[in-house]
C-alpha cells in the first residue's frame, strides 16, 4: 500500500501525530487533498463547488442572494475564531478547517507558532487549499505556521500532547445535531487536556437551545469557565467562549517538537 492508500485508510496521519511528526502529516494531507482536486473538484462548475461548500459547512454567513459575501463571512469567522484572545507566538488547534475563514481571522490578528487544523474531508481540503473561492483564505492556509491534517478529529485529538495549545477553535459544523461525534464529553475533556492553563476555547454551538445547553454543561463538567455566549451576525447560531482556569494543571509537554517534527 502506498502513501495514498495509507492516508485514505485513516492510519498514517494518526501514527505520524503519535510520533509528533506534524510536518510530515501535513505534507501527506496536502498531497491527498491535491489528488481530490484532480479527480473531483477540478471537474466542477463554480455552482457545484459552492453548493458542496454549503452542504458540508451549513453555509458560511453568505446567502443565496449574496453568495460568498466575504465581509459577512469574515464577521462570522471572527466570532467563531475569537482571535482577540490568541497571544502572539501561541499555538492554536482547530477542529474543522472549512475554507479557512477562522484561520484567516486569527492570521490577520496575530502571528502563531503553530496553527494545527484538522478536517476529515479531502474534498473540502482540496477546495480550501487549491480552489478556494476566497483567495485570502487560501493564502493563509499556506503560511509557515500552518499544519493541515486530514483525519478524523475524534480519533486524532486523544493523540495530541498534554497542555500543548493556547487556544482551540471548535467549528465542527454544520451544527452539533448533524455532527454529534464532535460534541461528546470525551472530545470536550480531551480539548481541556490539550489546552494549557489559562488557555481558551471557542466552540460553535449552533442554533438549537437544547444543544447549546448540553454543550454548556459539558464544558462546565470538564472544568471550563464559560465567559460568554455570542451569536453570529444576523443568525440565531451561537458560539460559546470559555477558558481553562490558570490554576488547572501545569505545562507538562516536552519541548522536542518545537520544530513541528520531521
Amino acid at each position: 500500500m502506498d502513501w495514498r492508500g495509507l492516508v485514505a485508510s485513516g492510519e498514517i496521519i494518526p501514527e505520524l501525530v503519535r510520533q509528533r511528526k506534524f510536518r510530515k502529516a501535513d505534507k501527506l494531507s496536502r498531497l491527498e487533498a491535491l489528488d481530490a482536486l484532480h479527480y473531483k473538484v477540478s471537474r466542477w462548475t463554480w455552482h457545484e463547488l459552492t453548493r458542496y461548500v454549503r452542504s458540508v459547512t451549513g453555509g458560511l454567513g453568505d446567502t443565496e442572494d449574496e453568495p460568498f459575501d466575504v465581509v459577512r463571512m469574515g464577521l462570522a469567522g471572527s466570532v467563531i475564531a475569537w482571535p482577540e484572545v490568541v497571544k502572539q507566538g501561541g499555538r492554536v488547534l482547530e477542529i474543522g478547517t472549512g475554507i479557512g475563514r477562522t484561520r484567516y481571522a486569527i492570521h490577520i490578528t496575530t502571528s502563531t507558532t503553530i496553527y494545527m487544523s484538522i478536517d476529515v474531508d479531502p474534498v473540502m481540503l482540496a477546495i480550501a487549499l487549491y480552489a478556494n473561492p476566497v483567495p485570502a483564505y487560501q493564502d493563509a492556509l499556506w503560511k509557515q505556521d500552518m499544519l493541515v491534517l486530514l483525519a478524523d478529529a475524534v480519533r486524532l485529538i486523544p493523540l495530541l500532547p498534554d497542555t500543548y495549545f493556547d487556544h482551540v477553535v471548535h467549528d465542527g459544523g454544520p451544527n452539533p445535531r448533524r455532527n454529534p461525534r464532535l460534541y461528546t464529553r470525551s472530545v470536550i475533556h480531551h480539548l481541556w487536556r490539550v489546552l494549557k492553563p489559562c488557555g481558551t476555547l471557542s466552540i460553535f454551538a449552533g442554533a438549537e437551545r437544547t444543544w447549546r445547553t448540553r454543550i454548556y454543561e459539558m464544558l462546565r463538567d470538564a472544568g471550563f469557565v464559560v465567559e460568554e455566549t455570542v451569536h453570529l451576525p444576523g443568525s440565531r447560531a451561537a458560539v460559546i467562549h470559555a477558558r481553562k482556569p490558570c490554576h488547572a494543571g501545569s505545562n507538562l509537554h516536552d519541548e522536542r517538537d518545537e520544530s513541528l517534527g520531521d
